[in-house]
């Protein structure tokens, strides 16, 4: 008499499989493609965290919040960006960009390499009245980068009183 053999599946090989995915998943891609000792990979994410931002027609005063506002006017002198971030480190370097409604990066502000770890606040701003922003209104971007990585983009509004505005119900 002859006996019929069935195939099953092999299915702990499956779950074996997918569990060490899972586990290298776990592992960060710098700690897996570079032995210990070896040169690391940058960091692809910024190691700080934003934990408040603003921006304002007041100048900050340390790490005190500024009211914030989103809509500035060709006669308001300055628009001030404030931010509080913390597990800043040593030699830090943010960069604040400030982006024109076209589109174009109007001006770049770097800030010194920072000295200390932990906890900042620092403010940056961009001269409206007599400046290329009241000659330019319309949607402002301040793109905060650190150490090279987007941390902010943060959206304001220069606003010509002179003009008429077209608003959507």
């Amino acid at each position: 008499m002859q006996t019929m053999r069935t195939w099953h599946f092999p299915w702990h090989w499956l779950w074996i499989l997918l569990a060490v995915l899972a586990l290298m998943m776990l592992i960060p891609a710098h700690a897996r493609n570079n032995p210990p000792g070896a040169a690391q990979a940058p960091v692809l994410i910024p190691h700080v965290f934003l934990a408040d931002y603003a921006m304002s027609r007041t100048e900050p005063k340390g790490c005190e919040r500024p009211r914030a506002e989103q809509f500035f006017f060709t006669g308001d002198p300055y628009a001030y960006l404030w931010l509080r971030v913390d597990g800043v480190r040593k030699g830090d370097r943010p960069v604040v960009s400030w982006i024109r409604p076209s589109g174009v990066v109007h001006r770049v502000d770097r800030w010194d390499p920072l000295l200390t770890d932990g906890e900042r606040c620092l403010s940056a701003r961009i001269a409206i009245s007599g400046d290329v922003p009241a000659d330019e209104p319309g949607r402002w971007i301040a793109r905060v980068e650190w150490n090279g990585m987007l941390l902010l983009e943060n959206e304001f509004f220069v606003l010509d009183p002179s003009r008429p505005m077209i608003t959507e119900k």
